[in-house]
């Protein structure tokens, strides 16, 4: 009688330390749900940015713009952004002036570059976050130089500084990938510079000092990004 007895003491025993299974699958739910809760609100430090549409047409006529951007968080609800760019001939000049019709004119080149800056507070974002609506103050200076293929010292020199008051949405796509679309208005001041040896015809730019001359703009565009 004693030995039955044993053996039921240690089966209870182990019944008393063997962990519940049901326990432990509704903790490994919970645990589930909170990493997937955090994961869709965890804190994004920084993003690395590009426009896909700025190589087509900037705001410079005639220029496209290969852009790289970095947003970082500095505080819960603010951010910073740097930026540069190169600029050089936008990609619809540079189609039309490879037709076959076209063969024979002379080719605009273009050669630049951009800076740019801005500071976001963000409307609804969580905390360290980049998401969601924000407003921005936005700067940018850019310098970019036209001149006709093969004649370096003709030249026509185009600087564009501009600040602008954006408001904006920024969309973080399973914590790898941001989208962002922004619009507002703000402030040009265009400075023209033309070099030209005598009997050299300039580039022909006519056309464009009402639009250089004008000091209100409106901006509307959008990046894509990777978030780090």
């Amino acid at each position: 009688m004693i030995r039955p007895a044993k053996y039921a003491l240690i089966f209870l025993c182990i019944l008393c330390i063997w962990p519940d299974t049901r326990l432990l699958a509704q903790g490994n739910v919970r645990d589930s749900l909170m990493e997937a809760r955090l994961g869709r609100n965890r804190p994004a430090r920084a993003i690395i940015k590009t426009s896909p549409f700025s190589i087509f047409y900037w705001q410079i006529p005639m220029t496209g713009e290969y852009r790289l951007n970095a947003e970082m968080m500095s505080g819960k609800k603010q951010s910073l952004s740097i930026g540069a760019s190169y600029l050089t001939r936008s990609l619809f000049l540079a189609i039309a002036q490879n037709l076959p019709a076209n063969s024979g004119a002379d080719k605009v080149g273009a050669n630049g570059y951009r800076v740019q800056g801005a500071y976001r507070y963000y409307l609804l974002n969580k905390p360290f976050r980049p998401e969601g609506l924000y407003l921005s103050l936005h700067a940018s200076f850019a310098s970019v130089k036209f001149n006709f293929k093969g004649y370096p010292d003709d030249y026509q020199l185009l600087q564009h500084f501009n600040v602008n008051l954006l408001i904006g949405g920024q969309l973080i796509i399973a914590n790898r990938v941001s989208l962002e679309l922004f619009l507002g208005p703000g402030f040009k001041n265009n400075a023209y510079i033309s070099r030209c040896r005598p009997g050299y015809e300039p580039i022909d730019t006519e056309n464009l000092q009402p639009l250089l001359r004008k000091h209100f703009k409106f901006s509307l565009g959008m990046n894509i990004g990777i978030v780090l």
